[in-house]
């Protein structure tokens, strides 16, 4: 609750601040190369999924657009997907319980794993200059769904999750004057009750004289559950990623 009320303080004070200073449409996609570490347990034991279920990298796209404009009280839109996979397969090597199944030693298992995320971020430029910075609420759908197959046995448990979330939002990049090039970073972050959520990442990016661009960098997810629908997690998905975009 503190979180809404802080949050809500805040987006009801920026409008009087700042806002963009002219009519921008961005349209944009990516593929995220990334691992995944940490652990979970669905009525059950606590699993490493690494270790455990071989979950292991994968790649994922994305795609983004973003309104901004130059209206004061109104805050500038970015609306996104972004979907995200990992699968393994191994042998079981110490048993354990994963919702209503018991899986033993030896058996031959699969794990698939999605973490499924639309949403929309409402924004203010606090500073538009060569130096840039925003600030305001990114508020995202999660489903989560987990699989554990025996192949040996053919016993499938499935755990499934699904939470509106409301985090806090901060960018700022810096702009290399006649170059094309900027630096910048953004994240994400909500927690409450035991559950956190935070998503950063930092780029660096061209957009060219045709407004066109390509943008480069390294991204950080990180998940933790606490016996939400019966879901207890703390995972982190990490690693670089790519994207193009075009500014009209």
């Amino acid at each position: 609750m503190k979180q809404w009320v802080m949050a809500g303080a805040l987006m009801g004070a920026m409008p009087m601040v700042a806002s963009a200073d002219f009519i921008g449409l961005f349209i944009g996609g990516g593929v995220w190369d990334h691992d995944v570490s940490g652990s979970a347990a669905y009525q059950g034991d606590d699993l490493d999924v690494a270790s455990d279920l071989a979950l292991g990298s994968n790649q994922d796209s994305y795609l983004w657009l973003a309104l901004e404009h130059p209206v004061p009280l109104l805050p500038n839109v970015r609306v996104f997907r972004l979907d995200l996979s990992m699968d393994g397969n191994t042998t079981v090597t110490s048993s354990f319980r994963f919702g209503g199944q018991n899986y033993e030693v030896g058996e031959e298992i699969s794990s698939i794993t999605s973490l499924d995320q639309v949403g929309g971020i409402f924004y203010y430029e606090l500073l538009d200059n060569v130096l840039s910075f925003d600030l305001g609420l990114d508020i995202r759908n999660v489903k989560g769904d987990a699989t554990v197959t025996s192949i040996t046995t053919g016993v499938t448990e499935s755990a499934t999750f699904d939470v509106f979330l409301p985090m806090l939002f901060a960018r700022a990049q810096v702009d290399l004057p006649f170059t094309g090039l900027s630096v910048g970073a953004e994240g994400s972050m909500v927690g409450y009750g035991g559950s956190t959520l935070s998503d950063v990442r930092g780029w660096v990016a061209w957009e060219s004289p045709f407004r066109v661009g390509a943008e480069l960098g390294y991204r950080s997810y990180r998940l933790e559950l606490d016996d939400v629908d019966d879901v207890t997690a703390d995972l982190t998905t990490d690693g670089p990623y790519a994207a193009l975009f075009v500014h009209f």
